[in-house]
């Protein structure tokens, strides 16, 4: 990318920054969320400009008096020795290789060289309305993690509510250079990357948004060099639940719903009729009158979406089926991710690395799993939440999986890898399902069946705390460092 449009591009997202403000404000009035629920709010833009580097934290700690009574203990000959062998300085890393260098440095800007390293002001494109927790959470995560590692080199501006790129255009605008970074819908970009794809394509199981982001950023984080990233880089992730399925009434297996019609995004349309129903394709603002007047007996949505739609009125039974997911990512344009030195851009990896573990999963649990509107629905209105029998999962399963072999068989004549990362991305996903069950995903749902949602909150930061994170192939925890 030669300098001229660096440039223009620069000037194009202080125009477009300008309006966007006002354009956001007013799309976040009539937008609503397709995944999650309803608003809320991000970390603010304060988390991103006022985080501190780690490493500078841990180098003041290391002046402690503490270091000084060691010291004076080395006269002891065992210590001595002890001592010395601390002491030895570990093998220096190829300075040919950024990423060793990188890790051994431990991320810690001040202990490498950026003589080389470049300002970027990068816009970040988010289709989603500014306020969204959600998208939110994606872009400041990211932000702050810049912030941290590279302080004063990156900046990120968002423009937020599709006023710079629209949700269906989004990976073309991240690839042509309209926006810098964004975040990507899965759902409607199978044919551009369709291996990434396959997280969305319905076929996996996805009970909990945490045991889904950290299952696919595990898969992206030893995969920055599949062919179908040849325009972008991906950065980070964010698992969303599966959607519920609210009918008029409760049943228990799926000959109870053979030949119910069923408002369903095109998206799940395949998998609901595999089930046994028939998939009604309309706007979700037709979803009231369609569900009021009997035209259709079921939706295929987030509990939140029903509810804003009133549609709770008369598809008042809700159940999670675990299957209907289209997670997001977010990516880079590849000739700006190109412009940094390589150190540079081992450190934006890293970034958005950081992002993910460190910021997004931990509150996914409470913005995603158990975002209180969604949940409060059940507890304040006429929605009764029912278990389906193990019978009848292992029966959506069984309907699922061949669906699941058609999409592998449809994409492997140009995408080979396919086979492999299929198989790859199954075992992550039933390693992280482990790690966050159905069941604890649920157990707020059961509070507020109840209508002891309220009680349930008292504990909330107890009662969301995630487990101790397995084991991260391609990435060490902070805590653990």
């Amino acid at each position: 990318m030669n300098r001229e449009i660096m440039i223009l591009r620069k000037e194009r997202n202080t125009q477009m920054k300008k309006i966007s403000k006002v354009l956001a404000l007013l799309l976040a009035l009539t937008m609503v969320l397709s995944m999650a629920a309803c608003g809320g709010s991000g970390s603010g833009s304060a988390a991103a400009s006022s985080a501190k580097p780690a490493a500078a934290a841990s180098s003041a700690k290391s002046e402690a008096p503490a270091a000084a009574a060691s010291s004076a203990k080395s006269e002891a000959p065992a210590a001595a020795a002890s001592s010395a062998k601390s002491e030895a300085p570990a093998a220096p890393a190829d300075p040919s290789d950024p990423k060793a260098v990188a890790e051994a440095a431990g991320y810690d800007y001040t202990k490498v060289d950026t003589s080389d390293w470049i300002n970027l002001d990068l816009s970040y494109a988010a289709f989603l309305p500014e306020g969204n927790p959600i998208s939110d959470t994606l872009y400041y995560a990211l932000a702050e993690s810049c912030e941290n590692l590279m302080p004063g080199y990156v900046n990120i501006e968002l423009f937020a509510g599709g006023t710079l790129v629209g949700q269906q255009d989004m990976l073309e605008g991240i690839m042509t250079g309209v926006a810098d970074v964004g975040m990507i819908d899965l759902g409607p970009v199978t044919s551009m990357l369709p291996v990434t794809a396959f997280w969305a394509s319905g076929c996996l199981e996805a009970s909990s948004c945490s045991a889904l982001t950290a299952a696919m950023m595990e898969w992206l984080q030893n995969n920055y060099d599949l062919p179908e990233f040849e325009n972008i880089v991906p950065l980070s992730c964010q698992g969303i639940i599966a959607n519920q399925l609210c009918t008029t009434k409760q049943w228990s297996k799926l000959d109870d719903i053979k030949g119910m019609q069923c408002c369903v995004p095109g998206t799940y349309s395949e998998m609901l009729k595999a089930m046994g129903t028939v998939p009604v394709s309309m706007d979700t603002s037709e979803l009231y009158e369609a569900s009021r007047s009997g035209l259709v007996e079921g939706a295929f949505y987030t509990i939140g979406m029903n509810f804003l739609c009133g549609s709770q009125e008369f598809l008042k039974y809700v159940t999670v089926t675990g299957y209907g997911s289209s997670p997001y990512l977010v990516a880079m344009n590849k000739d700006v991710f190109n412009s940094m030195p390589p150190l540079q851009q081992e450190f934006m990896l890293e970034a958005g690395r950081q992002a993910t573990w460190e910021i997004v999963l931990p509150k996914i649990v409470i913005i995603g799993d158990m975002f209180e509107p969604s949940i409060q629905c059940i507890n304040d209105t006429d929605y009764t939440y029912f278990d389906l029998p193990q019978e009848t999962r292992d029966a959506i399963g069984e309907v699922v999986a061949p669906l699941r072999q058609q999409y592998i068989d449809s994409v492997k004549g140009t995408n080979p890898e396919i086979e492999e990362q299929s198989q790859e991305i199954l075992r992550l996903n039933e390693k992280w399902l482990d790690w966050f069950p159905l069941e604890r995903f649920l157990a707020p749902v059961y509070a507020a069946n109840e209508g002891k949602f309220a009680e349930w909150m008292v504990n909330v930061e107890e009662n969301t705390k995630l487990p101790e994170l397995l084991d991260i192939e391609g990435y060490v925890p902070l805590a653990k460092r």
